[in-house]
């Protein structure tokens, strides 16, 4: 019997980051363009690492100046003002290379602190100024300094996030995200209450470089569902006793789905890696041949410092699944009315009856209202 123990541990912002980048990653080790040079996804996360760092309570202002007679002196620079800096020598880059960061991101929604902070930037006019890295400069004819501009921004920052509004929608959607995964765990959790031995397959369905280019989110809807039809009729001896899938986006193969399919390992016949092939060219016949599905990759782990993570497949996906759900907390699928981003399904019923082809397998697919 699989137990679960790594979904207690604190997933952090870089944890959730290093899952984005990992995403990006698609056949044959490219990075996508969507991620190229690792900046653009570095850029979000330091944006919420600032955001943070500069809300909180006892956070310093990121330049104290000693003004007297004499002039204006630097007296500190704190490390909210060094990590100012290290975002705009990022930022910095994009401008050189003529890149608009955005235009990668055109079908995800960002955090609101991302959006706040980057709004109130265009309403200071960063992009007028020429920052020098030196707090000490005067940014204007009136004598205002550079570091007097850096410290209004994040005074400007600090009173939006106390705002009702801002505070309601973080909160909500950071709930969607943990109410989901709580979800997600519970349908781990019935498997592992009736003592089953399961095993994951995880994969992502994707489509070829020419479909990719035009698909539309109703097309790949539609071949999801067409698929996870498939699926659940499926009544061989190896059939799946459950599943996992969460949409997202990837320029160069379109909509992607990241897949798990839960095995019975008591009552498979076949090779793993057979029934991998097997039930994911389903994605060709859903898709007219125009899909293909891969392994995604996995971040290296220590079995010596984690033994838990290494040698437990089960909590290594539902650690995975977490980090995925949690996602959408920063960079999160644009939704519609009637297409949802996440579903799992084929809830199995257990008894000294149950047959091996699964025929008293009841499909009972959540369907949640998760446009994620």
């Amino acid at each position: 019997m699989n137990t679960i123990k790594i979904t207690n541990k604190n997933t952090t912002t870089h944890d959730v980051f290093d899952s984005i980048m990992l995403h990006y990653c698609y056949p044959t080790n490219m990075l996508s363009q969507d991620a190229i040079h690792r900046d653009y996804i570095m850029f979000l996360e330091l944006i919420e690492q600032f955001f943070d760092s500069a809300t909180k309570p006892s956070a310093l202002q990121p330049f104290i100046f000693d003004r007297s007679l004499e002039g204006i002196t630097l007296k500190k620079e704190n490390p909210l003002g060094k990590l100012f800096y290290k975002l705009l020598v990022i930022n910095n880059n994009f401008i050189d290379k003529n890149i608009n960061l955005f235009i990668f991101y055109k079908n995800y929604e960002l955090s609101e602190k991302a959006n706040i902070l980057l709004e109130l930037a265009s309403h200071l006019k960063f992009n007028e100024i020429i920052f020098t890295n030196n707090p000490i400069t005067q940014s204007n004819n009136e004598g205002l300094r550079e570091g007097d501009l850096i410290n209004t921004f994040v005074s400007r920052l600090r009173e939006a996030s106390e705002k009702k509004y801002f505070k309601t929608k973080v909160a909500q959607r950071k709930k969607n995200s943990t109410q989901y995964f709580k979800k997600t765990k519970s349908f781990i959790d019935s498997f592992n209450t009736e003592q089953v031995d399961i095993y994951g397959i995880h994969v992502v369905l994707c489509y070829q470089t020419e479909p990719a280019k035009n698909m539309t989110l109703d097309r790949s809807a539609d071949h999801i569902n067409k698929f996870i039809k498939e699926l659940s009729t499926d009544l061989t001896p190896n059939s799946p006793i459950g599943w996992w899938w969460k949409r997202e986006y990837v320029t160069e193969i379109s909509y992607c789905y990241h897949l798990i399919i839960f095995f019975n390992v008591k009552k498979i016949t076949s090779n793993l890696e057979t029934l991998q092939d097997y039930y994911c060219n389903y994605w060709n016949i859903a898709t007219a041949n125009q899909g293909i599905y891969f392994r995604p990759l996995i971040k290296n782990i220590d079995p010596q410092n984690q033994p838990q993570i290494y040698f437990n497949g089960l909590d290594w996906l539902l650690l995975q699944m977490k980090n995925m759900l949690m996602r959408d907390i920063f960079m999160r699928l644009k939704s519609t009315k009637n297409i949802t981003h996440f579903d799992m399904g084929k809830l199995p019923v257990f008894n000294d009856t149950t047959s091996t082809n699964n025929n008293n397998m009841t499909n009972t697919s959540s369907h949640f209202n998760t446009n994620i």
